[in-house]
C-alpha cells in the first residue's frame, strides 16, 4: 500500500536530514527535498514493505549518529589536547557499541507509530531518553576522569582501549592519495558512505575519524610516511599494514 512520510528537523539536525534523503533516493525511492531558514523537510513516498523498512533504518541510523553526536557534544567535557584527539575520541564515543543503539532506536521509532509526519528535532528532545540515558554514562564516564584525561599518554590509551573494542564493519580499508587529497576506501578501493561526516575539521582528523567510523580488520597505507601515518600506526597497532 503507498504511503507518505514526511521527516522535518531543524538546524540541529539538517546534516541528518539530508543524508537521509542522499540516501534513499541513492536506494531508488521517490524522495522531495524542501528547505527555508528554519526547517528542512523530506516527503518520502513509499510503495512497498521493503521501502519503509529502508527509511526506518535510514532514520534509525541518523538518531544513533547525529543526535547522539549533539547529545555528546553538549554534555562532555574535554581536555583539549589538540583537535584530532577531540575530533577522534568523539568518534569513538560515537561508534562505540552502536549496535545497541540502533536496537533501541529501532524500537523507539516502532513504538512512536509513526503517522504521515515524523519532526526529528521533536522526537530527539522528548522521547529518546533510553538512549540519552545510554550515552550520559558515557560521558559522566569521561567527565569523571577529566582531569586524569588531561594527561595526555592517559587519554591516547583510553582512545586506543575504546577503538580496540569497536565492532568491525569491514574486513579493509585502504588510506590513498586521490586528487590530492588523502582519502579512506573500502574493499577493491571502493568509496565509503559514512553515516556521520564533518567537514569543519583538518584532513588528518577526518581520515582517523572515519577509520575510527569503519573500524576496519585491516588498514592497507598507500601513502607516503607522514606524522597522519604515524598516528594511525599507532592508535590501530597491528591491523595497520604499509604497502
Amino acid at each position: 500500500m503507498e504511503s507518505t512520510l514526511v521527516v522535518a528537523a531543524d538546524a540541529r539536525f539538517e546534516r541528518g536530514v539530508m543524508s537521509v534523503y542522499k540516501r534513499l533516493s541513492s536506494g531508488g525511492i521517490t524522495c522531495t527535498l524542501a528547505q527555508d531558514k528554519t526547517e528542512s523537510t523530506i516527503a518520502i513516498n513509499m510503495t512497498k514493505a521493503s521501502e519503509n523498512r529502508a527509511v526506518m533504518d535510514a532514520i534509525s541510523d541518523i538518531i544513533i549518529t547525529d543526535c547522539k553526536s549533539f547529545y555528546i557534544n553538549s554534555k562532555i567535557r574535554l581536555p583539549i589536547h589538540d583537535q584530532i584527539s577531540r575530533h577522534v575520541f568523539l568518534c569513538a564515543l560515537l561508534t562505540f557499541d552502536r549496535d545497541t543503539d540502533k536496537i533501541i532506536a529501532k524500537s523507539l521509532l516502532q513504538n512512536c507509530k509513526l503517522g504521515g509526519w515524523f519532526n526529528l528535532g521533536s522526537f530527539y528532545d522528548f522521547a529518546i531518553d533510553a538512549l540519552k540515558a545510554r550515552w550520559d554514562e558515557v560521558c559522566t564516564l569521561a567527565n569523571d576522569n577529566v582531569y586524569a584525561l588531561s594527561c595526555k599518554s592517559t587519554f591516547t590509551e583510553l582512545l586506543k582501549f575504546l577503538i580496540a573494542n569497536i565492532e568491525s564493519t569491514t574486513d579493509e580499508a585502504h588510506v590513498v592519495m586521490q586528487d590530492s587529497v588523502v582519502r579512506v576506501l573500502g574493499v577493491g578501493l571502493s568509496p565509503i558512505e559514512y553515516a556521520h561526516v564533518n567537514d569543519e575539521v583538518s584532513t588528518d582528523a577526518r581520515v582517523i575519524g572515519e577509520l575510527v567510523s569503519i573500524a576496519p580488520k585491516r588498514i592497507f597505507m598507500h601513502v607516503q610516511e607522514s606524522d597522519l601515518i604515524h598516528t594511525i600506526k599507532d592508535l590501530f597497532g597491528a591491523c595497520v599494514i604499509v604497502n
